[in-house]
């Protein structure tokens, strides 16, 4: 709660940044409200080329934030991955994961960072 009033309070300061404190719906609900507004803050105030990204508790559901504060939805990063790996098979499981089948059995948040770096910058 103190760092949630004392982020707040900043966002008071971070031309139209208020407008993320009713930013929350289910597709990045898996963050915390705090590495949430960390994370929009931050990128709020940097300017391009830069790229934000937060996981969740475990590390295997991946949010994707642009400078200003543009949330990349899972649609959008799942079309860059797509255009990062040139026809390699990639799918998203409709909360943050993303699945690289030919990599590994498991989501790897990791990975879709790194190839969405080489496309978003």
């Amino acid at each position: 709660p103190e760092f949630l009033e004392g982020v707040l309070g900043f966002l008071g300061a971070v031309p139209g940044a208020r407008q993320y404190v009713g930013a929350f719906d289910d597709e990045f609900a898996h963050l915390s409200d705090r590495d949430f507004l960390t994370l929009l803050v931050l990128m709020k105030a940097v300017e391009p080329p830069a790229v934000g990204f937060a996981l969740d508790g475990d590390a295997d559901r991946l949010t994707v934030v642009l400078p200003g504060g543009e949330l990349v939805s899972q649609e959008e990063a799942l079309e860059k991955l797509r255009q990062a790996l040139g026809g390699r098979e990639v799918r998203a499981d409709g909360e943050g994961g993303y699945l690289f089948s030919w990599h590994l059995p498991e989501k790897d948040p990791f990975l879709a960072a790194l190839l969405l770096l080489q496309v978003l910058l």
